[in-house]
Parts: C-alpha cells; structure tokens; sequence
C-alpha cells in the first residue's frame, strides 16, 4: 500500500501514484505522500492530513520525526514544522549531563530507550529499545522495565544517566523521580504540580549494564 509507485487510491483526489513514503524510527508512523495529498497513518489508520506549506502547490517528499516534527519538499522548496522546544530546559539539561555524570558514562551510545503513550489508563510502548515492559502506577507515573538492567557501582551508586520528555509543557513537565537497576520511575506534572498523563512520554538511558 505504501510503496513508490503503488497502484492505490489514498486521499489524492487526481491520482494513485505514491511519490514518496517514509517510517518514523521514533514513533514507527508512516508518512505517506502524493502531489496533492500527505498523510501521516498510524498503522492503517490516518491520523493527519497534512496541507502543502504556503508557497507550494504540491507534494513531493515527506519526512517524519517523532510525530511533531514533519519536514516537507513541494514544488516550490523546503519546509519543516518542529513542536515548541523548551530551550532553557534542555540547556540545563546538557549542562547537567556534563557536570553530573558518573565516570565512565558514553553519550554516544544509548543503552535503553522507550517512547510510549497512554491508551485506556494504561501505557502503551510505541517505539522502545532494551525495554521489556510499562507500566502505569498512576496518574502521571509510569515506570519503565528494562530487558537488561544496569550495574550498580559501589563508589558512586548507580552508574546510568536518564533524560525524560513528555507532551506536557508546563513549569514541572517531567523527571526520573526513580532509577533503579531494573527500572525507571517517570513522573509527569502540569503547570498546577498535578500528576498527569501526557499524550506521549519518552526516556533515554546512558551507561552501563549488567552484561558488560
């Protein structure tokens, strides 16, 4: 259905030619694009449909990040949407990387990582990478299982670093409000302190585990 060249009728009101489609390695949607149509599926569901940016007349590439960010080429050049970025945020989150990581910590290389989201009142892992399982404790708490824990170190406790995201933009958003070995427990404020379930959350691991 989502191949180049594909003979099928999707949203496009003048043609069944596909020019373009690509998967989110985040979130695993695919964005699909035509000369007057793009859409954004979710499995074989379609959860945007997308105009051409001002300027342009019609499609022909489309690239998805994450959801939120969509970079598009049409007839007319190169344009891209991002989703509001907290800059002061993850300005102090770099700069808490740097001065606060346990020796021996890569950056480079993420040891787990999971996205999720909350369907029914439970957390639904959309994309996740040494990750076993999630789990809502509550309303705005979810801890996060890995498949290989991390390692303890004697001198200085644990020996991994997490960074959180979430939908939620607000003064408290979100933090690790637990590390463990086994697991992270992610909390999840509004702009009042209130626990709440966000849209989508995500948390990145660096360090070492178990096995190595």
């Amino acid at each position: 259905m989502f191949a180049v060249n594909a003979k099928c009728l999707l949203q496009s009101g003048s043609t069944d030619a596909v020019l373009d489609a690509e998967i989110d390695p985040l979130s695993g949607k695919v964005i699909v694009t035509q000369t007057d149509s793009q859409e954004i599926f979710d499995g074989l569901a379609i959860e945007t449909e997308r105009t051409v940016a001002t300027g342009g007349s019609t499609f022909e590439h489309g690239l998805l990040w994450g959801s939120d960010t969509v970079a598009e080429i049409n007839d007319a050049g190169l344009f891209a949407s991002t989703q509001a970025v907290d800059v002061r945020q993850v300005s102090e989150m770099v700069r808490s990387m740097a001065a606060e990581l346990p020796a021996g910590v890569d950056l480079s290389k993420a040891k787990a990582w999971c996205i999720w989201d909350m369907s029914g009142g439970s957390a639904v892992i959309q994309a996740s990478y040494n990750v076993e399982s999630a789990l809502r404790v509550a309303s705005g708490k979810t801890n996060i299982y890995f498949s290989v824990p991390f390692k303890d170190s004697d001198a200085t406790g644990l020996t991994h670093y997490v960074a959180v995201a979430s939908s939620i933009a607000s003064t408290y958003n979100c933090e690790p409000a637990g590390l463990y070995k086994d697991r992270v427990l992610v909390y999840v404020r509004n702009d009042s302190g209130s626990y709440t379930d966000p849209s989508w959350c995500s948390v990145i691991c660096f360090g070492e585990l178990e096995n190595e």
